[in-house]
């Protein structure tokens, strides 16, 4: 069931029972924070299958709900690190 699987997972991180414990607001900051980092995430990964394909265009329908929320955070990546052989690996740079 649901409570066991949450008692185990409590006993597996013990860590996470103490910081609910003494920090009520850790439970609510947990709860918006793993949906908005699973969206980066996925962003991510879209973005990155969408590099393969260099004809489309970023900045047009659908591809710029990605590609416009990830820019910020490839943007460093770009000056810093190059393209090898024609492969763009900035993204290992970024999800690091």
């Amino acid at each position: 069931t649901a409570a066991t699987l949450g008692a185990l997972a409590l006993f597996a991180m013990p860590e996470l029972a103490m910081a609910e414990g003494q920090y009520p607001w850790a439970g609510p900051v947990r709860g918006v924070l793993d949906p908005a980092l699973n969206l980066g995430q996925f962003l991510m990964l879209l973005r990155v299958v969408v590099s393969w394909y260099p004809e489309i265009n970023l900045n047009k329908l659908p591809y710029n709900l990605f590609a416009w929320p990830t820019e910020p955070l490839l943007r460093p990546t770009r000056m810093v690190i190059p393209p090898a052989f024609g492969v763009d690996i900035r993204y290992v740079g970024a999800s690091n």
